[in-house]
C-alpha cells in the first residue's frame, strides 16, 4: 500500500449481477460487498493524513432485487430486508474527523444510496468541493455545511424539499438539478452564489431572488414555472435559462 497517497479514486462497477447469470446467491454477494467496504475504509484511514481528494462512484449499482424475482432464482434461500443501506459515517467516523486527521479538500460520493449526508462528511472543515450524486436523500433538513465549501453538487438525489439547511457562506456554485424540488426557497446562506442550477425539478413559482445579488448564471430549465418575480434584483445576472416552463406572460419576468 502506498505510503502517502494524495488522491484516491474508487469506481465500483455495476454489481446488479444479472438475475439469470449471477454466480452467487444474493446473501453471499452482500457479504462480499461489505468486505469490500471494510477494505475501502481501512485504505482511507491509512492515508488519512495525506489525502486531499477522494472519489467513490458506485456507478448505478443495483443490489436490491425484487423479492419475487429473487425467490424464483434462489428458491431455497430465506431473504431478509436488503442490507445495502450505506452511511457515509462508515467511512468518516467522528474519531478521525474530530481530531483533524482528514484534510480533504475534494470529496465525491456518488451512487451510494445514502439517505443523508452524514455528520462525518459535514465535519470535514477543509472541503472546498463536495459532490454527492445519485443518492436517496428525499429531503434536506437540519443540515449545516462546512463554510469552506465553494462548489456543491447534489444532482439526482430525489430531493423534494429543503428545510433548516444552512449553506456555506463561501458557496459560489450550487447544483440541485434533476431532483423533485417544488419550491424556490430556503436557500439560506447563498448570498455569494455565482451559479445556481435548479433545472429538471418541479418548481412552479419563483417569488424571491433578491438574496442572490452576485448571481451570474441561473438555470431553471425544465420546471413548471409560471411566474418569476423581482428578477430585476439580480443586477449581475449574465445568463438565464428558462426553456420548457409554463411562462405565458413575459411581463412576469420583470
Amino acid at each position: 500500500m502506498l505510503a502517502s497517497a494524495k488522491k484516491i479514486l474508487i469506481l465500483v462497477r455495476s454489481i446488479s449481477f444479472s438475475k439469470l447469470h449471477s454466480p452467487y446467491p444474493l446473501p453471499e454477494v452482500l457479504n462480499e460487498f461489505w468486505r469490500c467496504m471494510s477494505s475501502m475504509k481501512n485504505m482511507l484511514l491509512f492515508h488519512r493524513q495525506t489525502l486531499n481528494e477522494i472519489t467513490i462512484d458506485f456507478h448505478y449499482m443495483m443490489m436490491i432485487f425484487n423479492c419475487l424475482d429473487r425467490s424464483l432464482i434462489y428458491p431455497n434461500q430465506v431473504f431478509e430486508s436488503p442490507r445495502y443501506k450505506f452511511d457515509s459515517q462508515f467511512l468518516f467516523s467522528d474519531k478521525y474527523v474530530n481530531y483533524g486527521l482528514f484534510d480533504l479538500t475534494k470529496l465525491k460520493l456518488d451512487g451510494m444510496n445514502l439517505n443523508e449526508i452524514g455528520s462525518g462528511v459535514l465535519k470535514l472543515n477543509n472541503l472546498k468541493h463536495l459532490q454527492m450524486r445519485r443518492n436517496n436523500f428525499g429531503s434536506l433538513k437540519t443540515t449545516q455545511f462546512p463554510d469552506n465549501i465553494k462548489h456543491l453538487d447534489l444532482i439526482l438525489n430525489e430531493i423534494t424539499s429543503i428545510q433548516n439547511v444552512l449553506f456555506p457562506k463561501n458557496l459560489v456554485t450550487l447544483s440541485l438539478t434533476r431532483n423533485n424540488i417544488k419550491t424556490f426557497r430556503n436557500l439560506i446562506g447563498c448570498e455569494n452564489l455565482l451559479k445556481l442550477d435548479l433545472s429538471y425539478n418541479s418548481i412552479t413559482k419563483v417569488s424571491n431572488v433578491s438574496q442572490f445579488k452576485k448571481l451570474r448564471i441561473l438555470n431553471l430549465q425544465f420546471n413548471s414555472i409560471k411566474c418569476i418575480k423581482n428578477l430585476s434584483a439580480l443586477s449581475n445576472l449574465e445568463e438565464l435559462y428558462l426553456t420548457k416552463n409554463s411562462i405565458q406572460n413575459i411581463k412576469t419576468l420583470k
